[in-house]
């Protein structure tokens, strides 16, 4: 597809007058020297690199050509995000053109049929409801005895928001190689599972705990990299979210029921009982379990594109995505 030529008919005065001011400029601005920052999948977060310059562009016209034969993603939806800044502006309406509101936007036949949609987890810069908060907002708190999700559960609340749009569309619940209920282990087991990241070196221990639940060989690298970056992770974190999971006073936790389609993808585990695959079944009359052989606990990493494809069928199977 030749777009260059295209492109110089549709220039305009304006627009020339612009590019000859930038030209004559463009020494200026060839002397500066940017600072470069990287973050990427080879480790990188924020990593200062060497400052580049800016440098004349390539002569001669831009040639894009679109091949529409390759493909390399598959949609699986379309949305926005739930955030409480949508739910101050939606209660500052009449309880009529609230639900307008809701129908024009979740419905997947008289509306838009938003069915990917995304929210945050506590504050963020769009918390239009109160101040900025967390979950466990006391100081020094690092057993989280605070907790709380009363603020999402309010009139201005993501949950209340998600709710009240779930009457309009529908929307998957996803475990990914996850459990829906606390693991069942005496409680001397589950007491030593999380000393482990209390000790003083909780980081030797989480290198070796992790390190073990990538039992494929060719994961090295993969498990190398995910070790560094939890590594990271500060001990007063890795403690409370394992006090969550295992602790003998956390409260029942388990999912009881479902009214939405819940999708399993898990990696072999002597955990996934029959037992337990009865009862992911029974949450929901709209339940498929899927097990991917030959991988460790981090299947969406290691086999990402059976992942995906297991992913994708799944959600065509209950018509949350179109075929």
């Amino acid at each position: 597809m030749e777009v260059a030529g295209a492109v110089r008919r549709l220039w305009s005065r304006p627009v020339a007058l612009s590019l000859t001011l930038a030209c004559a400029a463009a020494p200026l601005t060839l002397a500066q020297e940017a600072r470069l920052f990287v973050s990427s999948r080879a480790g990188d977060r924020l990593t200062e690199k060497p400052a580049v310059r800016f440098a004349p562009a390539m002569s001669g016209p831009a040639t894009f050509r679109l091949d529409p034969s390759v493909t390399h993603q598959t949609i699986v939806g379309f949305g926005a995000s739930f955030l409480e800044a949508g739910m101050v502006c939606l209660n500052s309406l009449e309880p009529v053109q609230q639900e307008a509101v809701l129908r024009a936007l979740f419905h997947p036949e008289t509306g838009a049929g938003f069915s990917a949609m995304k929210t945050a987890l506590a504050a963020t810069d769009f918390m239009s409801a109160g101040p900025w908060y967390s979950y466990a907002d006391a100081p020094g708190d690092v057993e989280l005895k605070s907790f709380s999700i009363a603020r999402d559960l309010g009139p201005n609340g993501l949950v209340t928001y998600i709710r009240r749009a779930r009457r309009y569309g529908s929307f998957v619940l996803v475990a990914i190689d996850g459990i829906l209920r606390r693991p069942k282990m005496p409680a001397e087991q589950a007491e030593k599972l999380v000393a482990a990241f209390r000790a003083p070196e909780y980081r030797e221990n989480t290198r070796q705990g992790m390190g073990a639940l990538f039992p494929v060989p060719g994961t090295e690298a993969l498990r190398d990299r995910l070790v560094s970056e939890l590594l990271a992770t500060p001990q007063y974190v890795m403690v409370g979210a394992m006090e969550g999971m295992f602790g003998a006073d956390q409260p029942d936790w388990d999912v009881k029921k479902a009214t939405v389609p819940v999708v399993i993808i898990n990696a072999p585990n002597p955990m996934w009982t029959d037992e337990y695959k009865d009862y992911v079944r029974s949450l929901s009359p709209n339940t498929d379990y899927h097990l991917i052989e030959g991988v460790g606990h981090w299947l969406m990493l290691e086999k990402p594109a059976e992942f995906n494809t297991a992913l994708i069928g799944m959600l065509r199977k209950f018509g949350l995505i179109a075929e």
